[in-house]
This record gives C-alpha cells, structure tokens and sequence, in this order.
C-alpha cells in the first residue's frame, strides 16, 4: 500500500509541475518582451471596476492600486487541477485501504465538513504565480447565462440547482462551481469541471446537483456547502455566470481571518437587483432589494454597465449618487428617470437590450449581477425574492396562468308572447360569464327571424361597445294573425361564439284588437219633394233623421228612377 500511495503521489506531483511549466513556456506565436514590459503587461488598470471619482472625493489608498487579472484566471485553473488530482489520489487510497482502515473514516458529516471547512482555511493556492504573455488568436467564446435559482444546505438534502433561462439547450461541459466560506479570502471547488463532462441543461430548465438524490443530473456525496458560503458558477471562461451567498451576515463584521496587515476588510451584506424596466425610456428603472433583517448603508456602492460588445465596464449609477442613501431591511430602492418615489432620480440613467449590470459594495465586490434579453415595452425582468421550501428539480414557484375565457356568451329574451300592434320591439341581452379574465366582454352579435312557415332571415353583423346598454332591442314590424320566431348568435372579445340562441326559438304571434259593435241607425227618410215649379232649380228634397244623433251623411246621394212613357 505505501508503494501505490508514494506512486500517486508521485503522480500528482508530477501533473502539478507539468502544469506550472506550462504557464512558464511560450507558445509558437508568442513574441519575447523584456522584464520591465512584460511586468507591466501583466498588469490591469481596475479604473474600469471603480465608481467613478467625483469631485472632492477622494478614492481609498486600496481601490487605487493595480491588480493582475490574469492572476485570477490561472488560480481557478490550477484550483481546477488540484481538485481533479485530490479526487484521483483519494480514489487510488480508498482502493487501497484494508476494511478495518476504512471504517476510520466513517465519522459524523458535521464533523467531516468540519474538519474541510478548517482544512480550506489553511490551504490556501500562492498568492504569485509567473504569467504567460501571447498574442491571441481570436476571442473567447461567449456563452448563455445559467443561473444558481436554489441551494438547501441541511445534510439529509442538500443539493444545488441551477436554471437555464436561455430559449437553447446549454452543454455545461467544463462549467464548474466554486465555494468561498464566510472567513476565507480565496475560492475554493465544489463541484469541479469533470463532475460536468458531457452534461446539458435543457432550454427553460433546471439542473439539480445533490448530495442525497441518485436520480440528480449530477449525484455527488462530498457536497460541502455551509451557511454564510459564497458560491461561484464559471463558465469555461472563467467568467462568472452567477454568484449565490447561502445566509448574508446582517450587518458588516469584520473576517475573523487575519493576514496581510492594516485594517480587516468589512463584509458587506447582499443586495440584490431585483427589477429592471427597459422602455419606454421615459419610464425606465432599476429597482435594488434589500433581502437582510437590518438595514444597509449604500454609501459607496455604485453600478456598472457593460454592452454585448464591450470587454470592459462602464460606469452606470456611480458611488456619488449612493452617497448617504439607505436601504430598508426587507425593502426596495428605486433609481428612475422619472417619478417622485425615486430614491434617485437620474434623468440619464441608460442601458439596452443585451446589456450586463452589476451592483458592487465598497470593497468592489460584486453583490448581484443580471443580464438584460430582449423584451417588450412596459414589461419588465424581475426575480421572486423569496424563501421558498426545497423543490429540487422543480420550478421555485409554480407558475399559475390567469384563467383563459373559452365560455361564449349567453342570450336571454323579455318577449311576450302576444302582440297588439304590427310594430313592437324584441328585447334582449348578451352576457360573458367569465368577466374576471382578460379580456373579457361581449365584442357583436347576429339577430335572425322567421315567420312560422318561412325561412330565415338574417341581420347584419353588429358590435357591441362597452358604453351600450346591457339591454339591447330590435325593432320589428309584422302583419296581422302572424307568428315570428327569433334566435341571436353572439361572439366575446376573446373570440368565443355561441351557437344561435336560445335553441328553442322564442316567438310571438301578432294579433290586433276588434272594432267596437256597430251601433244600430234608423233609416233617413225623404220627408217632401218639391218637382213642380216654373224652373227645375225650383226643385227640392227634404230628408228627415229619426235617430237620436246625429248622422253624418257626407258621400251619401240621392237617385232617380228613369221616367217612365
């Protein structure tokens, strides 16, 4: 056994001096520069990271120092390293393990994640290592945004769960995910890149990591996280696609680790960005949200911006503008172009479509960061800001879609069914049950009609407004000893339509009223006649009225038989 466990070790040690060389040699297409060039190459300007220096502010000694970004990138992938070695020599020791040796091993997990927390602590990468200089051949690769939606901790389900919020299917295939504790100053793996090899994340997906789960994407029983971590998602990059802190300290304390002298760096709590409106411009906002029990200073905090082509950040919301300002526990804070509730208005406040933002504390650590996609005017990208119960491999909170109106309307008629004059008018309404969706509301409606025998006949289409009567009415005129039977198909603005309404016809039957009885008129008599005299205009004939009333002999006339001889 001490044979296999010097050889791994050998093994290990030889990986890791194949990989500082690496970072020594010089590839074909690199150009040799001199120490004094190659030492300022190295370095990177973080003026791009600081709030800009407003007028009579003067920044601190730190934030004005130079800092070698490459240096972070060569960590990670020697931290990477590290952690595929430490895994294969810990498999070869298992294997080589009598079974009284290996029950040594079999300690409390509390315990276990104990003595890792410690061991991390004390094992920390170098804080130099010597930088490589080339000329590149082209840029990186972007890649998708996946996010970390929900993390549990306790041991009997502890699991990580990440979300992919892109219309695309995304191979996580040397992604990994990184841990800092609460005291610690450097990262440190969690799950490393190989545990990723030839994994996807499906399009509006979730991807579950677990410690206790077989079935989960990946099933991992080494899963060390711990209240007040800081986890770190990269992309093969490097690059940072989310950050998630598992418990923020409520209020700034100073790491209990020391090193490096002067003052302990204060530890800023979390504050999230936790909704962004785009257009129309004059009403676009950042809203921040404080998810801690204390409130929070924001003096010294600021935004940055970058676009989809930039390789550097640009000052969005800078520290000026925080000065003084305060968030509440468990509140919001709006910067907006507009609006009297702003707690600051910024007239040019500005970013776009496919724009990076990140919020940053005093120390000029990310706190939260999101990228802006594509989306319609007056709507806005938001996240739930809330506690929720583990639901590994399900959405955080189920989605519940506002009813849809798919009810036509219905019909009802006010119609007797007798009717004493040729016009008269057919009463009705149209109602939508489903009034509590949107939209909703009665949009036209048919009117048809029929006599008893005859065939149907069909109105016009006709709208209905929302401001008209709830009582509608058509106006009919008929013939007497008649019967006419109507029906009306009526369509909401959802698009719903009924069938015609209702499906026995309503009918009514035109019947007018008698005339009086006639009352009984004695005849008019020819009382005298006059025929003889010197002319005939000397003639006359007088009538006589028995009855009691008058008679109204208008059109009436008196004739002669013809003479007879």
């Amino acid at each position: 056994m001490l044979k296999l466990l010097r050889k791994s070790w050998v093994f290990a040690f030889l990986i890791i001096f194949l990989s500082l060389a690496a970072n020594f040699s010089f590839e074909p297409n690199e150009i040799f520069i001199s120490q004094e060039f190659l030492t300022a190459s190295l370095t990177h300007n973080l003026e791009d990271d600081l709030p800009p220096v407003e007028p009579d502010k003067v920044l601190p000694a730190e934030q004005n120092t130079k800092h070698s970004l490459s240096l972070e990138d060569q960590l990670d992938d020697i931290a990477e390293k590290l952690d595929i070695i430490q895994q294969q020599v810990e498999e070869l020791i298992a294997q080589s393990k009598p079974a009284d040796e290996q029950k040594i091993d079999e300690q409390p997990e509390e315990i276990k994640e104990d003595k890792e927390e410690k061991a991390e602590e004390q094992s920390k990468l170098p804080e130099e290592l010597p930088q490589k200089v080339y000329v590149s051949s082209g840029a990186k690769p972007n890649y998708l945004k996946i996010l970390i939606s929900e993390v549990s901790l306790p041991i009997e389900q502890r699991f990580i769960k990440l979300y992919n919020p892109n219309e695309t299917e995304v191979n996580l295939t040397d992604w990994y995910l990184q841990r800092k504790t609460e005291t610690s100053d450097v990262w440190s793996s969690c799950v490393s890149s190989p545990k990723f090899e030839g994994k996807k994340i499906s399009a509006k997906s979730y991807f579950l990591i677990s410690k206790t789960d077989p079935s989960a994407n990946i099933f991992l029983d080494d899963l060390t996280i711990t209240e007040n971590n800081s986890l770190a998602l990269k992309n093969p990059n490097r690059e940072i696609s989310d950050e998630f802190l598992t418990a923020a300290p409520p209020t700034p304390t100073p790491p209990t680790g020391g090193g490096g002298g002067g003052s302990p760096q204060v530890v800023y709590p979390k504050i999230l960005i936790s909704e962004i409106q785009i257009a129309p411009i004059g009403q676009r906002f950042i809203e921040l949200y404080n998810p801690n029990s204390t409130d929070v200073s924001l003096t010294d905090w600021y935004l940055q911006r970058k676009t989809a082509t930039a390789d550097s950040w640009s000052s969005l919301v800078s520290s000026i503008k925080f000065e003084g300002k305060t968030i509440l526990a468990n509140g919001y804070f709006l910067i907006s172009r507009t609006g009297a509730s702003a707690d600051i208005l910024l007239d040019g406040l500005t970013f776009t479509e496919n724009n990076s933002l990140i919020l940053k504390d005093p120390n000029r650590d990310i706190s939260d960061e999101i990228n802006l996609g594509a989306i319609d005017e007056n709507k806005s990208f938001c996240r739930e800001l809330i506690i929720c119960s583990p639901t590994p491999k399900f959405q955080n909170t189920i989605y519940v879609e506002p009813p849809k109106d798919i009810t036509p309307p219905e019909v009802s008629f006010t119609l007797d069914g007798l009717q004493n004059s040729l016009n008269f008018s057919v009463n009705f309404t149209i109602a939508d049950p489903l009034d509590t969706v949107t939209p909703s509301g009665v949009g036209s409606y048919i009117f048809h009609w029929k006599e008893e025998t005859g065939e149907w006949n069909e109105d016009s289409l006709l709208a209905v407004s929302p401001g008209d009567s709830e009582i509608l009415k058509r106006d009919f005129t008929g013939e007497d000893k008649k019967t006419y039977y109507f029906q009306i198909k009526a369509k909401d603005i959802a698009g719903n339509e009924s069938d015609w309404l209702p499906a026995e016809p309503v009918f009514t039957k035109v019947e007018l009223p008698l005339p009086p009885p006639l009352i009984e008129i004695k005849p008019i008599i020819i009382n005298e006649i006059q025929i003889e005299g010197q002319t005939t205009k000397d003639d006359w004939v007088e009538l006589y009225n028995p009855n009691d009333f008058d008679v109204d002999i208008s059109g009436w006339s008196i004739q002669r038989s013809p003479e007879s001889g």
